[in-house]
């Protein structure tokens, strides 16, 4: 029996006979079954569909072989209690608790594995505005922006990279400022790439479409510390060990100023040799700010989000090797894209020159589509 056969029929063994029409089974809808089974509801679907990896049936398959569980001993327990009920004296409130004891362990066990797996499955790809549009609910109308199963093939590779992705580590900017010691720290994104449709000619399935929501903040240094010589090496261009061992969030000399959420849409190009990524900021926002802190060092945050953080930087991002030439070597939770990237300043007032390094990489966090691809790369093209 295959896989996606046998998770149907487990699905219905548990909820009920499946109903295409109303995307339910049983009385049970996909929405409520994937919120139950800690999938998304991409993930779902590539079950339901036969995309899916072998892993992804067995962790589905164990999930729904514990609710079996539950539900047969909360099906006892009920039967406990009626007993109690009738009898009221031949049953003792402690054998009673004897018997709730294995039913309460499976619980506790159902909830702690759904915590880490909802944890390893969504990682930061998870923001509510980008999941209306590319993993919306079940139960309600929509049209997903992915390319359909039956057209992947003549949009492989880019096919194989749809999907979420989020940053994969954070990293730090200096800001310009009257005083030194402002940083500005990508601390997570969530990105949905998906093919470019409308390409017919030699893009075809190597343009790809990012839309990024990403979180930042901003961090004052109260002791003022200039960035060099303890931070940034001005001869060799190279932030220093220290920089990266900044820790913002437990060193109380570093005071948050303001939490920022930005949109960004990307367009990136993949072929057999190289994936390049070109980035463009469509807005941000301040969801938090510390207005003591503002206040304190006079920070005008809408100058610096319009003029420093907008205006005032350009980035240049390098393009890098492609590192999955065969496409389904692509793994969930393990697949990087590292882009090397430098920031110039027009306003240079840091005394360490225009050109700034960082590192900004994502990693593959739910693939749309995960079966066999059969483009060929040769070259520096795909066939």
């Amino acid at each position: 029996m295959g896989l996606k056969i046998k998770l149907l029929s487990r699905l219905e063994n548990t909820y009920g006979k499946r109903n295409p029409n109303t995307s339910r089974f049983g009385s049970t809808s996909l929405g409520e079954i994937a919120d139950q089974l800690c999938l998304s509801n991409s993930l779902l679907t590539k079950l339901l569909s036969g995309t899916a990896t072998e892993g992804m049936y067995e962790r589905c398959l164990d999930n729904l072989e514990r609710i079996d569980q539950a539900n047969q001993l909360q099906k006892e327990n009920n039967e406990l209690k009626s007993q109690l009920t009738e009898s009221k004296s031949k049953l003792t409130y402690r054998k009673l608790l004897f018997a709730l004891l294995p039913i309460v362990t499976l619980l506790m066990l159902l909830q702690y594995n759904k915590t880490n797996q909802s944890k390893s499955l969504h990682q930061e790809a998870n923001d509510p505005f980008l999941n209306k549009f590319f993993n919306p609910d079940f139960d309600v109308p929509n049209f997903l922006p992915y390319v359909p199963s039956n057209k992947v093939q003549d949009f492989c590779p880019c096919s194989a990279y749809e999907g979420d992705w989020a940053l994969n580590k954070p990293y730090t900017i200096p800001i310009p400022f009257n005083q030194p010691g402002l940083y500005y720290v990508a601390r997570s994104s969530d990105v949905k790439l998906k093919c470019s449709s409308s390409e017919d000619n030699e893009l075809q399935g190597q343009k790809m479409h990012g839309f990024e929501i990403m979180k930042h903040e901003f961090w004052m240094d109260s002791e003022h510390e200039s960035l060099v010589p303890r931070f940034f090496d001005p001869n060799e261009k190279i932030f220093t060990k220290d920089f990266f061992n900044i820790e913002f969030q437990s060193n109380p000399r570093y005071i948050k100023v303001a939490e920022i959420t930005s949109f960004f849409y990307n367009t990136i190009l993949i072929n057999n040799e190289r994936i390049t990524r070109k980035g463009e900021p469509c807005g941000r926002y301040a969801s938090y700010m510390n207005e003591e802190a503002i206040n304190e060092y006079k920070i005008d945050l809408k100058e610096i989000l319009n003029h420093v953080v907008g205006d005032m930087i350009k980035t240049e991002c390098k393009e890098i090797p492609n590192p999955y030439c065969n496409p389904n070597e692509l793994v969930e939770g393990e697949s990087l894209l590292d882009f090397k990237c430098n920031f110039s300043i027009r306003t240079e007032n840091l005394g360490i020159g225009g050109n700034y390094p960082y590192t900004k990489g994502f990693k593959l966090v739910d693939q749309h589509y995960s079966h066999n691809l059969l483009c060929n790369c040769k070259g520096g093209d795909y066939e």
